[in-house]
C-alpha cells in the first residue's frame, strides 16, 4: 500500500476528477526534495484491458521506452527521452501522471473490485474492453454520499 495516498500499489481503481473518468493503476509515492510525499505516479487508460495486461513495475520508468529524437538544426546529434510504449499505429498504450494527493481527496476513487460488484453501471462494455462510464454532475453528490456511508460501516 502507498502510505501517503492509502492506494494499493498497482490496483486498478475508477478516478472521476474534474476532467473525466478514466482507469488508474498507482505505481509509486513521489518524494521532493526535503522528504515529504505529495504526489503519486500513475497510469491511466480509459481502457480497462490496458491497465490490467500490463507487467507490475516498482519505478515508472520501467513502463517507459527510450526513443531517439534528432535535433532540429544538426542531423549529427540526437537525443533520447523516455516515452509511453505504442502500439503499431502510433497510439499510446497509456499516459502517466503525477496525482497531487490533497487534490484528489475533491476526486472519486473506487477499487476496481467495488466498481465490478456495487457500481457496475459505472462500466461500458465494448467488445474485449471496458471502458469508465463517467458519474454526471446531478448523481455526483448521490455517489459520494453513497461511498461515504459505505467506508463508515466498513470501518
Amino acid at each position: 500500500m502507498l502510505e501517503k495516498s492509502k492506494l494499493v500499489k498497482h490496483q486498478i481503481y475508477f478516478y472521476q476528477s474534474l476532467f473525466g473518468a478514466q482507469w488508474i493503476m498507482p505505481i509509486s509515492e513521489v518524494f521532493n526534495n526535503i522528504g515529504i510525499c505529495d504526489h503519486i505516479d500513475v497510469l491511466s487508460s480509459i481502457s480497462l484491458s490496458d491497465l490490467v495486461f500490463l507487467p507490475k513495475h516498482d519505478k515508472l520508468k520501467d513502463y517507459l521506452v527510450e526513443k531517439e529524437y534528432n535535433e532540429l538544426y544538426s542531423s549529427r546529434r540526437s537525443q533520447k527521452h523516455w516515452v509511453v510504449p505504442t502500439d503499431r499505429y502510433g497510439i499510446e498504450l497509456f499516459k502517466h501522471y503525477t496525482l497531487n494527493i490533497p487534490k484528489m481527496k475533491n476526486d472519486i476513487i473506487i477499487p476496481l473490485y467495488t466498481v465490478k460488484s456495487e457500481y457496475p453501471e459505472l462500466i461500458i462494455k465494448s467488445g474485449n474492453s471496458s471502458y469508465c462510464n463517467g458519474i454526471t454532475s446531478e448523481k455526483e453528490k448521490s455517489y459520494r454520499r453513497d461511498i461515504l456511508l459505505k467506508s463508515l460501516i466498513y470501518e
